[in-house]
């Protein structure tokens, strides 16, 4: 089994590391949206500025795991064979690329992704989950916008919950879920 997903708000906690970073940086988070620039009411190019500064730092190898990422996906990779790849909108510095690499395989094991994609963020996602098209593979998401973009491929999607996107409406195929351990439910029990 394949199961397409990808990081930032689905396999790490990205959003509380930035959250504090930025705090550090002088900024306070003036409300939930899932626009960065729109949470800290500054230009978007600022904010933009600040991402790509941020997914840069060391930081991006010391990333948290969300919620019982650990647990599931592993169980999943060990317990039924299930390969992952990751598919995330880190950006193209290579420098991140190594440590995103390093993040993931220090948390959920050497073996788990069988290959990590490091795009731009945007519309960047789409050549890759278009090589999967009406196939069997699994798409996790965090953004309304790039589960859309699964779904209309004819994956089979979750959509990570979170304050930023708990509240808006998605096709009823679409799968919303809290954790891995509701993948896991659906896809092994």
């Amino acid at each position: 089994m394949m199961i397409l997903t990808d990081c930032d708000g689905v396999l790490v906690n990205w959003i509380k590391v930035y959250n504090e970073w930025m705090e550090e940086e002088g900024f306070r988070k003036e409300n939930s949206s899932y626009e960065l620039h729109e949470r800290y009411g500054i230009p978007e190019e600022e904010s933009d500025k600040y991402i790509r500064y941020f997914n840069m730092s060391a930081e991006i190898e010391h990333l948290p795991p969300l919620r019982d990422a650990i647990k599931y996906v592993r169980k999943m990779h060990e317990n039924h064979g299930a390969t992952f790849h990751c598919v995330t909108a880190l950006g193209t510095n290579k420098s991140s690329h190594i440590l995103r690499e390093r993040n993931l395989k220090n948390l959920f094991g050497r073996t788990t992704f069988s290959k990590i994609d490091c795009v731009e963020r945007g519309r960047f996602k789409k050549p890759i989950l278009e090589k999967y098209r009406d196939t069997d593979a699994i798409w996790v998401e965090d953004s309304i916008k790039t589960a859309l973009m699964g779904y209309e491929l004819g994956l089979t999607t979750f959509l990570m919950n979170h304050d930023y996107n708990i509240h808006e409406d998605i096709p009823k195929e679409i799968i919303r879920v809290d954790g891995w351990k509701e993948i896991y439910e659906h896809l092994f029990e």
